[in-house]
């Protein structure tokens, strides 16, 4: 557009040059009347449409530098948008980054939480396993503790038993220590008697 411009100002810097000299070729000719009125028309008009071109010419000028302003502002314009999408798109890219780097983090906290789950459910697999093996072993146990009751109420039948065993051994006893003494007593007497009599 600035060499259009250009070159359109040098073609009217050419025209403005050649109507001057056409001007003076024009004075020349009015100082002899005698060469031709039909040159001096010819001139007039050349001279005329010379000027009309230049005035063409002229007004094309205006228009494009108007043309040039208008594009100036359009570009600066556009620079400026593109200055706010290079802002934009790098604000895009940073919250992308962001948000790949918290649905990884998520992926590896549910990967995390997956394997809690599995751990778990074998947990609760083996404690069901285990509340299985431990009510069997209250059965058994209450079996166990039925059995001991029964043998600890026959265990205080026999100690009942024995306690009167025991006490009928021991006035068991009484009574043979009480004959005993009473026998030794006779004895005594009678080894007393028996003295007494060879004494005489």
């Amino acid at each position: 557009m600035n060499e259009q411009l250009e070159n359109m100002t040098a073609e009217i810097e050419k025209l403005q040059a050649a109507n001057s000299e056409l001007q003076r070729q024009r004075d020349n000719l009015e100082d002899d009347k005698d060469d031709s009125d039909r040159e001096k028309d010819r001139l007039g008009k050349e001279v005329l449409r010379m000027t009309q071109v230049i005035e063409q010419l002229e007004t094309k000028q205006s228009s494009l530098k108007e043309d040039i302003v208008t594009l100036k502002e359009q570009l600066s314009r556009a620079m400026l948008d593109k200055e706010v999408l290079d802002q934009e798109k790098a604000h895009v890219s940073e919250t992308l980054s962001k948000s790949e780097l918290q649905k990884a983090e998520l992926e590896l906290e549910i990967n995390k939480m997956k394997s809690e789950e599995i751990a778990l459910r074998d947990a609760l697999v083996k404690l069901q396993s285990l509340n299985e093996g431990l009510g069997q072993d209250k059965i058994e146990l209450n079996k166990i503790i039925k059995q001991m009751e029964s043998e600890k109420s026959s265990l205080s039948q026999d100690k009942r038993d024995l306690e009167n065993e025991k006490n009928s051994i021991r006035q068991e006893l009484i009574r043979v220590e009480q004959e005993k003494v009473r026998k030794a007593s006779q004895i005594s007497i009678s080894n007393q008697m028996v003295t007494s009599g060879i004494r005489k």
